[in-house]
């Protein structure tokens, strides 16, 4: 699997809904998070592109995207994770 264009349609994604994606290095776990009113989107800088398309996907389903139109790609990779 080529990561690299579902991985830029989930940065476009995140982009248009106003969360910064951010890149660090360390001991910790990737995800959404909220702080001083903004939202952004750690991810660990040593994790390969596979795992930053699985946590990005997992947060995705979990939130309220009403009105937003989803690529279609980000589509086929949520219908395999209810599957």
């Amino acid at each position: 699997m080529n990561a690299d264009p579902i991985f830029k349609e989930l940065e476009k994604l995140l982009n248009q809904i106003s969360v910064e994606v951010k890149y660090r290095k360390g001991h910790f776990k990737s995800g959404l998070c909220r702080y001083r009113g903004k939202n952004y989107f750690y991810l660990n800088r040593t994790d390969n592109k596979e795992i930053h398309i699985a946590i990005i996907l997992s947060e995705i389903e979990k939130m309220n995207l009403e009105g937003i139109e989803l690529p279609q790609v980000v589509k086929e990779h949520l219908l395999k994770l209810e599957a």
